[in-house]
This record gives structure tokens, C-alpha cells and sequence, in this order.
């Protein structure tokens, strides 16, 4: 079962508009044989003509720059594309429209890189005022199509300098016509898009994960409440799934979680506060694993995955990275009070040992020559400390206090991290400092 979600998180762009030349269609004869097994290929291909890679459609210049944005305009549940081509006078959107596998229609309408689309009903608005001249087109999204209905024009805003002229459709009316005419469509609250400075957040659940759609891949967001066994896809809709967010899976429930092979980041705490999970299993594929990610997860004992990677890769129930002098994280669910960190590891990356709460003691060989920020954070049963290499480097993050890398937890109220127990090392070596520095 798939559900679609729309989210609308928007920060509104000035309306500017100035006057053009009429809209014009920019659909390509041969567009509508192209078949497309989603709305997500379709528009992605369309980005791809437009800008040629993602780095150019990854769009920072909210003045100048050319954006893109999702709005569903007629409420089928597939949403229109709004490419903008910049914010100038000049500049246009190039709207798209998805139905049954085709694009089956688009059009370039509006200025200043925007068009306007009523509160209520299906229309495309081209809305203009310049120098005294007022223009709307009214263009309706009707079966996959744009159909032009309405166009008004007036010069009002400049009675006194000039004879005032009204026209429908280009034609010359009285007053009174085009009053009448026009009424039909003056209730409508015109809304700008094409510029938005947000994107509007596109999630789709598939099986019990909830996933959100990034024109070129998929990330994992969530996961449903009641989830037990959660089996990350290889693709959706024929993009890749290649991000786990932070804070993603999360379930009471929670038991077990394999990832599918096109993961490549997994962001913070991604995994983290399964109090219940047992088993992970990663893919060989992963290039950026960011930290606490298995952090406070009391029965998970062992994580698994494969041998070897370039990148991580599992040994003993433990990630490493690129090889095994270099560890990533260690189980927050082992068992183990006493702990010693074997002689071939030379690196002990940030958080890798996050929340392991049953650690009472644990010992860094002199092959240990460094200990990445929060290395040893939250780890509340933590009583005894020894680094043996005498010139280890014991990193603090920046704006965490320096007593988050060996820490207990934090002081209620404050929030200030704390640490009880003690730090053993040899005299004049930077364990001894550390401890010197520790409240």
C-alpha cells in the first residue's frame, strides 16, 4: 500500500509582475508518446532539460536564481511541476502537468519567475499590472490539459491621462461587460508560485516506512508507529533510497532493521532510542555514517553487515572504517562492564561509544592515539577511565562543554554534561590534562 502526503512548509515571495506577451505553450510534439512509470521520472527528466545536473538545480540565490516547486493545481493527487526561470522581469515558469504515464501538457506563463493559482479551482493565472495596465489570462487544468478561457485587460489606473479602453478576450466592451464578465473569477485569491523559497515536502509510506522524495532519491523519514520489522526498499518508483534522516527510525516496537543496497548516508541518531531492536544489518555501501547512530539502544548487542567495504564495514559485532584500526561504533546493547579496546585500533572515531550504559571500565591501549568528540558520551555507568598513549588526542566539540566526550549525562536544568567517575593516564600525558580539566 502506498499513501501520498503533501506538506506545505512556504515562505511567501513578493508578487511582482510586469507586462509580457501572452503565455505560450512550450510542449513538445513528441512529449505526450514519452511514457514515464511515474510523476517523479517525469519531472525529474524535465529538470534535467532544464538544468542538466543537480548541482545545478540545487538552488541557493533566492533573489536571481531559478527554482523549482511542486503544487497539485487541480487536486488529483499528482502534483504540477513550477519550473522558474529566475526572478527578472522577463523571467517566466514552465508549468508540467503528469497523467496516466505522459506529461500531457506544459506552458510557460507568467513574470518575475511566478504565476498565480487561485485558492480555489483548477486555473493557471497569468496576472500583470504595469504602468496603469492591468491583464489576467485564465487558463484551466482540465483532463491533463491547459485550456485557455478568459483574458481581461484595462487601462484604469490611468483615467485622467488617457481614454480608458476595457477588453475581453481582446476584444473592445463597455464598462458594464466586462464588469459582468469578469465576475465570475473576482472571488478567486490569487497565490504566487514557482519562487517558493521551501519546497513542499513530498512523502510516500511503503510498507512501514515513510520515505521523502528528492526529484533524484528517496530518503527514510520515519517509520510507522507499530513497526517490528522494517525492510529499507532498494528504489521507489523507480529512484534510489539512498538516505536514512536523522531521528528516522524510532518505534517502540522496534525490532529489527535491514538496510537496502543503494544506502549511502545515515545521518545522526538515525537508528538511535530503539529500546527494543535486537538486529541491524547494513549494505555495503555506505559513505557517510554521521554520529550516535546506534546510540541508547539497550539490546542491540551486535551490528552486522558486511566484511569488507572501502568505506564501513563490521568486524566482531563493531563498525569500522576503511579498515580496522579506525572504530566507528560499538554496540550500545553489549553487555560488557569491562571493556578493552584491542591493540590494533588506532582511532576511535566520534560517538563510538555513545550510550553504552553497561561500560563501568574501559582501557585504551598506547596504539590508541586518538579519541573523536563524544567518543564516550552519556555513558551512565562509566566509572573509570585509562588512556595509555601518553600523547592521545581527546577532541571536545565546540559548544558542548568539556566534559562531553567522557560524560555520564547531563545535570537537570542546566543541561550541562557531567562525568563522576575517573581518568587514568600517566603523568604529563594528555589524559592527565583532560582529567585536570574535567569539573
Amino acid at each position: 500500500m502506498k499513501k501520498h502526503k503533501l506538506l506545505s512548509f512556504i515562505a511567501a515571495a513578493s508578487i511582482a509582475a510586469s507586462a509580457l506577451s501572452a503565455p505560450a505553450s512550450v510542449f513538445a510534439v513528441n512529449e505526450e508518446k514519452l511514457y514515464y512509470p511515474t510523476w517523479q521520472e517525469a519531472y525529474f527528466t524535465m529538470l534535467k532539460l532544464a538544468y542538466g545536473d543537480k548541482e545545478n538545480f540545487d538552488f541557493t540565490d533566492e533573489k536571481f536564481g531559478s527554482r523549482f516547486e511542486l503544487y497539485d493545481v487541480d487536486c488529483d493527487g499528482t502534483p504540477e511541476l513550477f519550473i522558474s526561470k529566475g526572478s527578472y522581469h522577463v523571467s517566466p515558469c514552465i508549468v508540467y502537468t503528469y497523467r496516466d504515464g505522459h506529461i500531457t501538457d506544459s506552458m510557460e506563463i507568467g513574470s518575475y519567475g511566478e504565476v498565480f493559482v487561485p485558492d480555489s479551482g483548477h486555473y493557471l493565472v497569468y496576472s500583470d499590472s504595469h504602468m496603469g495596465y492591468n491583464t489576467k489570462s485564465y487558463f484551466e487544468l482540465k483532463d491533463g490539459k491547459f485550456v485557455y478561457r478568459n483574458s481581461f485587460s484595462d487601462n484604469i489606473d490611468n483615467a485622467g491621462h488617457e481614454e480608458v479602453y476595457y477588453e475581453v478576450d481582446g476584444k473592445r466592451v463597455t464598462e458594464t461587460e466586462y464588469v459582468q464578465t469578469k465576475e465570475q473569477y473576482d472571488h478567486f485569491a490569487l497565490i504566487q508560485h514557482g519562487r517558493k523559497e521551501h519546497q513542499y515536502i513530498i512523502e510516500e509510506q511503503v510498507a512501514m516506512g515513510i520515505y521523502r522524495f528528492f526529484f533524484d532519491h528517496y530518503a527514510l523519514s520515519s517509520i510507522a508507529s507499530d513497526t517490528k520489522d522494517l525492510e529499507i526498499p532498494d528504489e521507489i518508483n523507480g529512484l534510489p533510497v539512498t538516505e536514512i534522516n536523522a531521528f528516522a527510525i524510532n518505534g517502540e516496537n522496534l525490532r529489527s532493521v535491514k538496510f537496502g543496497k543503494n544506502i549511502s548516508v545515515v545521518r545522526d541518531r538515525a537508528l538511535g532510542d530503539n529500546r527494543n531492536l535486537t538486529s541491524v544489518m547494513l549494505n555495503d555501501g555506505i559513505k557517510e555514517l554521521h554520529d550516535h547512530v546506534f546510540a541508547n539502544c539497550p539490546l542491540l548487542d551486535s551490528i552486522n553487515g558486511p566484511e569488507y567495504s572501502k568505506t564501513y564495514f563490521c568486524k566482531d559485532g563493531m563498525v569500522f572504517f576503511e579498515d580496522n584500526s579506525k572504530l566507528k561504533a560499538y554496540p550500545s546493547g553489549r553487555n560488557s562492564s569491562d571493556v578493552i579496546v584491542p591493540k590494533y585500533i588506532s582511532t576511535v572515531l566520534s560517538s563510538a561509544f555513545s550510550s553504552c550504559n553497561s561500560i563501568e571500565n574501559i582501557t585504551f591501549s598506547p596504539n590508541t592515539k586518538s579519541i573523536g568528540k563524544g567518543a564516550l558520551a552519556n555513558c551512565n555507568g562509566l566509572n573509570s577511565v585509562t588512556i595509555l598513549a601518553p600523547d592521545a588526542v581527546i577532541e571536545d566539540p565546540e559548544g558542548f562543554g568539556d566534559t562531553f566526550t567522557i560524560s555520564n549525562g547531563t545535570v537537570k536544568g542546566s543541561g550541562e554534561y557531567y562525568y563522576d567517575g575517573v581518568i587514568r593516564g600517566y603523568k604529563g600525558s594528555t589524559a592527565e590534562a583532560y582529567a585536570k580539566n574535567t569539573p
